[in-house]
């Protein structure tokens, strides 16, 4: 027995279904011949992509010359599931039998699903920017993706960033791509987001930018969300209140304070402080400090 398909089948998405035909080699037979059609994910998955199968075909005297075929469905979805070409795999095995011993030749064929959506999405799902410049973020829209001209809209929204504190928000802001633009190349479209420069230290913080709107089949938004991270780039200085202390050995003690020097603290900071001998030494002169925390 043998598969009566090439070893390798290369199918768009919307092709509905795939036909795979087992086909008796030689010889003639008295006896009944049984063998069985099954798939194996690989890429693709079944039933997302592909309805999986295990179907026994019978083969006698009376049909041991026609070629017996099955109907394998493809899942055609709106999801744009990237450049990668998803594939699974058709196997065609003996059932052994008492009386008969089967063999297969050229016993599968691996099917190759091409991706039919076409999509409009950022070019990456993380942006990064620093306080008083500009993030760039881009679009995408693969060769021969539009069938007619297409507007998109881009709204961004907060989230530990606040617009316009810490970013210039956008809402609704449009962005056009021609068919004929995209008949001749994929487009890159870059736009800029200004990030607000200040003196308070907030950590990263983060704003997400939404493609608005409803595309309709083939054409999909993909990734249709990005976030955005804002690097903290202000100088806190913090340090000790005086360069020098004094006390007696009689005092017991001596306080040591340290302060924010310069700038404006909006989330929590620890500094470690420690002391080394000098003329002093410990534990005969006083108490060592080891990587002691203030907050």
């Amino acid at each position: 027995f043998m598969v009566d398909q090439k070893l390798t089948v290369y199918i768009t998405e919307d092709v509905g279904s795939v036909t795979i035909c087992a086909e008796r080699l030689n010889g003639h037979t008295d006896n009944m011949e049984i063998v069985e059609f099954s798939t194996l994910d690989r890429i693709a998955i079944a039933p997302d992509d592909y309805a999986s199968i295990s179907i026994q075909l019978t083969f006698t005297s009376s049909n041991e010359d026609t070629p017996q075929c099955i109907n394998i469905e493809i899942v055609d979805d709106d999801i744009y599931e990237g450049p990668v070409i998803e594939k699974f795999r058709v196997k065609l095995t003996a059932v052994t039998t008492a009386t008969t011993l089967i063999h297969c030749v050229n016993d599968h064929t691996v099917f190759f699903i091409q991706d039919n959506d076409a999509y409009i999405g950022f070019n990456s799902t993380e942006y990064y920017g620093e306080e008083g410049s500009a993030v760039t973020l881009c679009l995408e829209v693969p060769h021969g993706a539009l069938s007619k001209d297409t507007v998109v809209a881009l709204t961004t929204t907060d989230s530990t960033a606040v617009s316009p504190d810490d970013y210039t928000g956008l809402s609704s802001i449009e962005r056009s791509f021609t068919a004929e633009e995209s008949a001749n190349r994929t487009i890159i479209d870059c736009f800029d987001i200004a990030i607000a420069d200040d003196d308070v230290y907030e950590g990263p913080e983060r704003f997400r930018v939404q493609l608005d709107g409803t595309p309709k089949p083939p054409l999909i938004y993909s990734p249709s969300t990005c976030n955005v991270t804002i690097e903290d780039k202000t100088v806190i200085k913090i340090g000790f209140e005086k360069s020098g202390y004094e006390s007696s050995e009689r005092a017991g003690s001596v306080q040591v304070c340290a302060k924010l020097l310069s700038g404006e603290l909006r989330i929590s900071a620890s500094i470690e402080v420690s002391t080394a001998d000098g003329d002093a030494v410990s534990p005969d002169d006083y108490t060592a400090l080891v990587s002691q925390q203030l907050t």
